[in-house]
């Protein structure tokens, strides 16, 4: 989520400073509301908590939400801009009414130039993403692991029966019809279904490929090889 823009003497005042500087020419200067910020106006919270939540029906719950706000200089902050400050009040009121584990939102800034604005925050952000994306890669590896297990099985199963071959045109129709399917439920749970599909079917595909090699002897060796590739992804 992309959070902006809080007030900072960089944006909203240097937009104060250019107003002002064109009214020095009127005469009859009109009434003007400068709206500083809104990081505390509920409205603006509600919005994108809508936003949040929309996201959440849509793909799913992730492991961390991260709150990214633009970065300033550190020189800025010390100087008086209590830009940070804001930032922290609207992550404070979104996170209170966020049907989400507060622990699994982190406060992070981008668009970095100067010195580093708040050097704990960022080191927070890396660490916990550095976790979280471990943690991703491990799944990634157990999913490979249990995949091509399961397509070295449909193989030998398709084998043994000496199920029929499809002909390459409905195996090409079928392979990237549930390549499409993977890649258009990849971030639903349904996904990992088809994912499983996939495997199997491409399983099925090799299964002639297998009966072939029986006459030489060499089927052992296509089962050995998928069953070790999936030993290996299990062990990463």
């Amino acid at each position: 989520m992309l959070i902006k823009y809080n007030y900072s003497c960089s944006t909203t005042a240097s937009v104060f400073d250019a107003i002002a500087n064109i009214l020095k020419k009127y005469r009859n200067i009109p009434s003007i509301i400068f709206i500083r910020d809104y990081a505390d106006n509920m409205k603006y919270i509600h919005a994108l908590k809508k936003s949040i939540t929309n996201s959440f029906n849509k793909h799913g719950n992730p492991d961390r939400l991260i709150l990214s706000f633009h970065g300033i200089p550190k020189k800025y902050i010390e100087d008086g801009d209590d830009y940070l400050e804001r930032c922290k009040i609207t992550k404070k009121l979104l996170t209170s009414i966020l049907d989400y584990p507060e622990e699994k939102i982190i406060m992070s800034f981008q668009s970095k130039f100067g010195n580093i604005m708040n050097r704990s925050i960022e080191v927070f952000s890396r660490s916990d993403s550095t976790f979280s994306t471990y943690k991703t890669l491990r799944n990634t590896y157990l999913l490979l692991s249990i995949t091509t297990a399961f397509s070295a099985l449909i193989a030998t199963i398709s084998s043994l029966c000496k199920l029929p071959y499809l002909g390459a045109i409905p195996t090409l129709v079928g392979f990237y019809a549930l390549l499409f399917l993977v890649n258009y439920l990849s971030n639903k749970k349904s996904g990992i279904l088809a994912t499983f599909a996939l495997t199997g079917f491409m399983g099925y595909a090799i299964a002639p490929i297998i009966n072939v090699m029986l006459a030489i002897n060499s089927s052992n060796s296509i089962i050995l090889a998928l069953s070790g590739t999936a030993m290996e992804y299990l062990e990463e």
